[in-house]
């Protein structure tokens, strides 16, 4: 299957750069947002690796998602595109409610 990256998700990772930039160093920023890219694209083969996400809400699609480290990478299947979509990169450090997609 295809990867496709919500801008959402592309402005998750960008946060997720900038953090650790600032918290640490360029090659600590690179290796963290590295190895989530690496984590997204097992997908193409394995797609249905993550669990089912649960929501407080009615939500039209059905979400997995994927653990690397401290985040959560939150997907879903657009099975007419044959596509899987990067809704949500999720710090689970955060507060559970504002993850909503």
């Amino acid at each position: 299957m295809k990867i496709q990256w919500s801008e959402r998700a592309l402005k998750d990772l960008d946060h997720v750069f900038q953090f650790y930039l600032e918290l640490a160093s360029f090659e600590v920023a690179q290796k963290v947002t590295g190895k989530l890219a690496s984590k997204v694209r097992i997908l193409e083969s394995y797609s249905e690796l993550g669990v089912v996400e649960k929501f407080d809400v009615i939500l039209p699609f059905e979400y997995r998602s994927l653990i690397e480290g401290d985040f959560k990478i939150i997907y879903r299947f657009i099975l007419e595109d044959k596509m899987i979509l990067i809704a949500r990169i999720f710090d689970t450090r955060r507060d559970p409610k504002k993850k909503i997609i």
